[in-house]
């Protein structure tokens, strides 16, 4: 889960080839994301949606979990903080300074 939360923030997008950080995300994508990332690093062990949020949560403790309408249907919902919000919370979690232009 870490592997991925970093390599979403170096990348500076949440959704793979969108070039954007959005303002909110709806869960399932952002766990078919991660399934894609996991299976491409040949994890063998995936977390299910909710230990997955669960974790993402300790690098991002501002990520908000919320039921929202979008396109006429009520979806869970990843509210993210601004991109340079979530890479300064990653750094100070894991304590390091990230050169995040490399």
């Amino acid at each position: 889960e870490e592997s991925f939360w970093l390599d979403r923030l170096k990348r500076g997008e949440m959704i793979s080839r969108s070039g954007r950080w959005p303002e909110h995300v709806k869960c399932s994508t952002l766990y078919d994301q991660y399934l894609q990332f996991a299976s491409q690093a040949g994890a063998n062990r995936r977390r299910t949606e909710t230990i997955l949020s669960l974790r993402l949560k300790k690098f991002c403790p501002e990520l908000e979990h919320k039921r929202w309408r979008v396109d006429g249907k009520r979806v869970y919902v990843f509210v993210l903080p601004s991109l340079s919000r979530a890479r300064e919370l990653y750094s100070q979690r894991v304590n390091t300074e990230i050169n995040w232009k490399s």
